[in-house]
């Protein structure tokens, strides 16, 4: 086999949504503080002028770095398994294609795979997302090529209408 990697961010559909929340809530600190006129500013007591910046600074400075690990980590796979990261340094687990017990799909507002070290079978949505043993990404086609392309694993719950090869 090559000795390449394919590399996929783990939730484009998360990502875009932090980043509009985000961005939106930056553009109205601004328009708030910078671009309103003084005397709107003199009139206003100071706890609103605090509830306002935590509002529209804090709160999308805090989602952002709580969201950091979920919207920008990278999902790799290559010929040894696969790898999750943030940044290529932060929050790296790393799965051997022999450790890796299960794949399975479960349909939220976006398809997720869970990629497990154990058996998921019976565990919930959010019993999924919390287990440290389970990398979860958002599951399109060029993953299902990439994991069929060093593993022949039985991918649960996926549609009939994809293609699915059994061990």
């Amino acid at each position: 086999m090559e000795n390449t990697k394919t590399k996929f961010l783990a939730s484009p559909f998360i990502l875009f949504g932090i980043l509009f929340l985000v961005i939106i809530g930056y553009f109205l600190f601004v328009l708030t503080f910078i671009i309103l006129p003084t005397p709107t500013e003199e009139n206003r007591s100071q706890l609103t002028t605090i509830l306002l910046v935590i509002m529209l600074g804090g709160f999308p400075t805090f989602t952002l770095v709580f969201t950091l690990n979920k919207c920008f980590s990278m999902i790799s796979f290559d010929e040894e398994g696969v790898h999750r990261s943030l940044f290529n340094h932060f929050f790296k687990k790393d799965f051997l294609w022999e450790d890796i017990k299960e794949f399975r799909i479960f349909n939220r507002v976006d398809q997720w795979l869970f990629i497990s070290k154990l058996p998921t079978e019976g565990l919930s949505y959010y019993q999924l997302i919390k287990n440290k043993d389970i990398i979860q990404i958002s599951f399109t086609p060029n993953i299902l090529k990439a994991i069929r392309k060093y593993s022949s694993m039985k991918i649960e719950n996926l549609n009939e209408n994809q293609d699915n090869e059994t061990d």
